[in-house]
């Protein structure tokens, strides 16, 4: 459980289990990996987060970070909480299918493997990736990192620097309590999310209840606008400074 004010007299309560943290003590620093089971495809989208629908697993890493920085205190210790990684765990076994018509069992392992490797974001720092995958060379089966020739990590790896990391903890808490600002001043207007052709509504368990009908006078989504990740991190930084 966490508490977050909101204001001399209004507190925000955060109750929830993070599914699994990783955590490793080196040279005095702690290094924390943060993982969420899942049995869809879920995918860690910057853009996402920026636009607070999909806050999870940043939130967890808030959490994580603000608990264990708080106990290394308490035990007064000095040393450095480090993120690792935040990743979706896939809780699932797929299938593979025949691309060709002889496919050896090695091939068939490689398929099944690149099927199950974890999303999220990584830290870049060559200690993280060598605790989350020690025998990462030019392309890792377990994290989304894959390594150039030239020694840098390619533009379909998911990584990110601690500082980074930071941004994106500090702005999920500024975020959770902008919305619940919003709830508290009694907003309540129906306008569900559009973005990239999926909206707030795809997927909505309540739509029974809430009735929303673009056939009727005043109904529309708000349509986000798109930007790249890179956008959403530096707009994610200029929101916290």
């Amino acid at each position: 459980m966490k508490t977050v004010p909101l204001s001399e007299e209004k507190r925000m309560r955060i109750i929830g289990r993070i599914d699994r943290i990783d955590k490793v003590e080196k040279d005095g620093s702690t290094y924390l990996k943060i993982l969420d089971y899942k049995s869809g495809n879920n995918q860690f989208d910057p853009v996402s987060l920026y636009y607070g629908t999909q806050l999870q697993l940043a939130v967890y890493l808030h959490a994580a970070l603000i608990l264990e920085r708080q106990q290394k205190e308490q035990r007064g210790e000095s040393g450095e909480v480090i993120p690792s990684a935040i990743l979706y765990y896939h809780m699932q076994d797929p299938f593979v299918e025949r691309s060709q018509e002889q496919m050896s069992d090695e091939m068939i392992e490689a398929q099944r493997m690149d099927a199950m490797r974890m999303d999220g974001l990584v830290n870049e720092q060559e200690e993280c990736i060598a605790m989350l995958d020690a025998s990462f060379d030019s392309h890792s089966d377990v994290i989304p990192v894959e390594r150039k020739k030239s020694g840098g990590y390619t533009s379909a790896s998911k990584v990110a620097d601690s500082d980074q990391f930071e941004v994106i903890s500090n702005y999920v808490e500024q975020k959770m309590v902008n919305l619940a600002a919003e709830i508290l001043s009694g907003r309540k207007a129906v306008d569900p999310y559009e973005r990239g052709g999926r909206s707030a509504c795809t997927y909505c368990e309540f739509a029974s209840l809430c009735k929303y009908d673009e056939k009727i006078p005043g109904y529309q989504k708000r349509e986000l606008d798109s930007m790249t990740k890179e956008e959403a991190m530096q707009n994610m930084r200029k929101a916290i400074e």
